[in-house]
């Protein structure tokens, strides 16, 4: 029997879910505690890019910020301003605390 209803692409999913402030947040958490682990700046960059994708297709999101996906695709190895630099245009900032 096939099922009527929306079938919904796993990018359509996470540009949803990550438009939720509290998901995207939960996210790059999970995503800057695995690179503490691996050192795996690609996956972070992407985890950064994926969140940035969601914020831009949303409504309340502004259109005229820095374009982080030329930031992202220009650095192999991001620097700590660029970081900053990114995580501050998505309104976010970067916190140290006790592991």
């Amino acid at each position: 029997m096939i099922n009527n209803e929306k079938l919904t692409s796993w990018d359509s999913y996470m540009n949803e879910t990550l438009q939720d402030p509290t998901e995207a947040i939960g996210y790059l958490e999970i995503a800057f505690a695995e690179y503490q682990v691996d050192g795996d700046t690609d996956l972070l960059l992407r985890a950064i890019q994926r969140v940035y994708q969601a914020r831009h297709e949303s409504s309340n999101y502004p259109t005229d910020t820095i374009n982080i996906q030329k930031m992202i695709e220009s650095h192999t190895d991001i620097s700590f301003n660029t970081l900053s630099k990114i995580l501050n245009t998505l309104g976010y900032t970067l916190t140290i605390k006790t592991a």
